[in-house]
Formats: structure tokens, C-alpha cells, sequence
């Protein structure tokens, strides 16, 4: 037997003989054909409300018959969350989608203005919280503290920066911690390449920026020499790679990509990782480092290469800026 269109069943998967079913609708217009045996209870609508389901009507019992056993408890499906990825239809309801939820990229391409505003909001206060706790600590200590001083206690503004970015993450751990899984070999590999690559062309931009324009102040050279090559590693190295990547490519890239699809969440968490390391002469690497990181989350579904790949660039600059 053909279920017409517009017709919902239940039991899923189960069409029941006209003598068998009762048939009702939800307010919001769906019509539904519901087996006999399940008169009594209510059902999950597919808009989200409750059905109640009717008794049989004259000429049939009226509530529970004695001799035959109580159907068990039907649990109810759970609760479907909208896709806004193409237009809605004029009949569709139109639901608002609350910033908690984990939504897929491009699933709200076409939501509502009001899901869309509160999805942007949320995105930019999470982005402004993000950019604080990496800005913060290391400002707050300059304020207070000299050159010296500054270059000692930098692995506690790290430390602090860290907390601050789990903090700021557990606000929608799904987007953060969702890509901490293991990815395939060749994304590691890949990823390990192209850090090398992209850390000897930067060596090759210093070079060129200081014999046209003369040397700087060393950071590297500095931090090596008060600090030993490990903390300087660890400081510059590794905890970047970490909690930038669960920044970026984690919490403002997901959130993104529901809006504005995969490609959009690549773009535009790269700008923002660009711009978050300030307007400096390795702004070129930086923008073209944000978005290869975030082309290579997307294709590995991981976060464990990107973290790699930050972590071997920046340990290849310290490596050999800070002889």
C-alpha cells in the first residue's frame, strides 16, 4: 500500500489496513495514519509538536480493552533540527534554530533573519572573546613588567591564555573540541611538507626584509637566550599550535560554516587569524597559512594535522632565527 504525500505513518516503516489505522493531523498540517493498537498515546510530530492520538470512534471500544495486552511505551523520535541549506518552501514551518546547536556547514545558508542575526552575534562575541584571551595576558604583563620580565613570565601568559581560550570554547564545545579525533597518515604527511615549505619561504621573507631594511630586535634570539631552546619551543611552538587551532579552526570555523558553507568558514577564519597576529610583514604567510590550516580541517575532519603543521612551522622559525 502508497503512503499519499503529506501522510506520516507509525509505527516508521509499517503501513496499517484501513481497519486497522486512525488517522489525525497536527496543527501544523501533516496528516498521520497511526496503527489502532497505539490509540491513547501521543506522537512526535515532524514540526516538533505533540499528536495526541485519538480512540477509535463509534462502533469500536473506547478506551483500553482488558483482553488485550497494553501496547508498550512508543519512545519518541528525537527532535529534528531544521536544515535552512536551500530556501524554504511556502508551506515549510519555519523554526528558529538555537546557537547551542551543532549544525552541519551550510545548513543555514537560507534560515530565518532573526537565526541568522542571533548566529552572527553569537559568532562575533565568541571571535572578540577569542582575540581577548590571546591579546590580553601578554598586554596586561607589558603594562606592568619590563623587557626582561616580559620575556621571563611569557609561558604564564601562556598558560593564562590557554584557560582562557577553554573557557571561551565551552561556550560551544562541539564547534572546539569536535575535531580532537585522529586523522588519516596522509594528512600528517601533507601537512608536514607544506609547514616545511611554507616555513622556508618565511625564512627567505626575513632575509630579504632585513638586508633591505636592517635587523630588528630578535624576539627568538632573545627568548632563547632567557628562556633555553625547550621553553622557547614550547612558548612559540606548541601551545599555539594547540589553542590557536581549537580557536580557529575549531570554534570560529564551525560556527562559520553553518552560516556561510565550508568554503565561507575557511575564508573567513583565515582573515581572522591573519588579522589576530596583527598587520606585520608576515601578514602574507599568515593569511595563506589560515586558510591552507583550514582547507586541511576540513578535508581531514581532524584538528590533530593542523596542529602539527603550526607546530613545525613555528618550532622551523625558531629553530633558525634564534642562532
Amino acid at each position: 500500500m502508497t503512503v499519499p504525500d503529506g501522510v506520516r505513518i507509525w509505527p516508521a516503516h509499517y503501513v496499517p489496513a484501513e481497519g486497522d489505522r486512525l488517522e489525525t493531523a497536527c496543527p501544523c498540517g501533516l496528516q498521520w495514519w497511526i496503527h489502532k493498537r497505539l490509540a491513547g498515546h501521543r506522537l512526535r510530530c515532524e514540526c516538533g509538536g505533540w499528536v495526541a492520538v485519538p480512540w477509535p470512534k463509534a462502533g469500536c471500544s473506547t478506551g483500553p480493552r482488558s483482553d488485550v495486552a497494553a501496547p508498550a511505551p512508543v519512545a519518541a523520535p528525537a527532535p529534528r533540527r531544521p536544515d535552512y541549506s536551500r530556501p524554504p518552501a511556502s508551506h515549510d514551518v519555519i523554526e528558529q534554530v538555537p546557537t547551542s546547536y551543532a549544525m552541519e556547514p551550510d545548513s543555514l545558508r537560507h534560515a530565518p533573519w532573526e537565526t541568522r542575526r542571533k548566529w552572527t552575534s553569537r559568532g562575533i562575541l565568541e571571535m572578540v572573546g577569542m582575540v581577548a584571551a590571546f591579546a590580553l595576558p601578554p598586554t596586561l604583563l607589558q603594562l606592568f613588567s619590563d623587557d626582561r620580565m616580559l620575556l621571563i613570565y611569557l609561558p604564564v601568559t601562556d598558560l593564562i591564555t590557554g584557560f582562557l581560550v577553554l573557557l571561551v570554547g565551552m561556550s560551544a564545545p562541539h564547534y572546539t573540541f569536535e575535531g580532537l579525533r585522529w586523522a588519516k597518515e596522509k594528512f600528517f604527511i601533507e601537512g608536514l611538507g607544506v609547514a616545511l615549505a611554507l616555513g622556508a619561504l618565511a625564512l627567505l621573507w626575513s632575509e630579504l626584509i632585513t638586508r633591505h631594511y636592517g635587523a630588528d630586535e630578535n624576539l627568538f634570539r632573545e627568548l632563547r637566550n632567557e628562556l633555553g631552546l625547550i621553553w622557547t619551543l614550547l612558548v612559540i611552538g606548541a601551545v599555539p599550535a594547540v589553542f590557536e587551532e581549537l580557536a580557529f579552526r575549531g570554534l570560529l570555523q564551525g560556527r562559520l560554516a553553518a552560516l556561510h558553507g565550508r568554503t565561507g568558514g575557511i575564508l573567513l577564519s583565515g582573515i581572522a587569524f591573519a588579522l589576530a597576529h596583527g598587520m606585520t610583514l608576515g601578514l602574507p604567510f599568515h593569511i595563506a597559512g589560515g586558510f591552507y590550516l583550514g582547507w586541511l580541517r576540513v578535508r581531514s575532519n581532524s584538528l590533530y594535522p593542523c596542529m602539527l603543521v603550526h607546530l613545525v612551522y613555528n618550532s622551523t622559525l625558531v629553530f633558525v632565527l634564534s642562532r
